[in-house]
């Protein structure tokens, strides 16, 4: 078994090596720079709708269960559901903070 996940391993690493790099390569590149300042705002507004989905099936799915489920622990189950809202809002905030800031060099 172990020489099995050493194969795994290795070819794992090797797709890696194939794959990254050149992305990497390119990414540096001027070409690749100019890319990523166009699919900049697309890809910010689909992670802006991941959050939008995401606040919106903790509020109206997984909250309501996970009170249902934990009632017995009440003042624990409203800071747990009190701290996903608070990381849901942090982690929009530092999209909108990354989004809006000035551009780095590749």
């Amino acid at each position: 078994m172990e020489r099995l996940t050493q194969k795994v391993a290795d070819a794992t690493i090797a797709l890696k090596k194939k794959i990254l790099i050149p992305f990497y390569g390119f990414i540096q590149s001027n070409s690749g720079h100019n890319f990523a300042r166009r699919a900049g705002p697309v890809i910010s507004a689909l992670i802006y709708n991941s959050q939008l989905v995401h606040a919106a099936l903790f509020f109206f799915v997984f909250g309501p269960e996970f009170r249902k489920k934990y009632n017995e622990y009440e003042p624990a189950t409203t800071l747990m559901v009190l701290l996903g809202w608070w990381l849901c809002f942090k982690v929009t905030y530092l999209y909108y903070r990354v989004s809006t800031s000035s551009l780095a060099t590749p």
